[in-house]
């Protein structure tokens, strides 16, 4: 499993740290500046808006991760 955090400011970033070995998590830092994620492509962008759409107007009430995951790796 794979976690990214952009803490606010250095102080953020002592704390997290702190905690982290705390717990003796392992972990890796990356001090390169992130970008924006990338774009979503027309096919996710699609079916994720048909979902918001349904659950907006009550005619879908959610389903669980594992649907949701299955779906879109299915439609990717």
């Amino acid at each position: 499993m794979a976690i990214l955090v952009s803490p606010h400011d250095e102080k953020e970033e002592k704390v997290l740290l702190a905690f982290l070995d705390s717990l003796q998590y392992r972990y890796q830092e990356m001090k390169e500046e992130l970008t924006a994620p990338p774009e979503l492509t027309p096919a996710l962008k699609g079916l994720l808006d048909n979902r918001l759409k349904a659950y907006h107007t009550k005619q879908d009430n959610g389903k669980s991760w594992k649907e949701c995951k299955n779906e879109l790796l299915r439609d990717a």
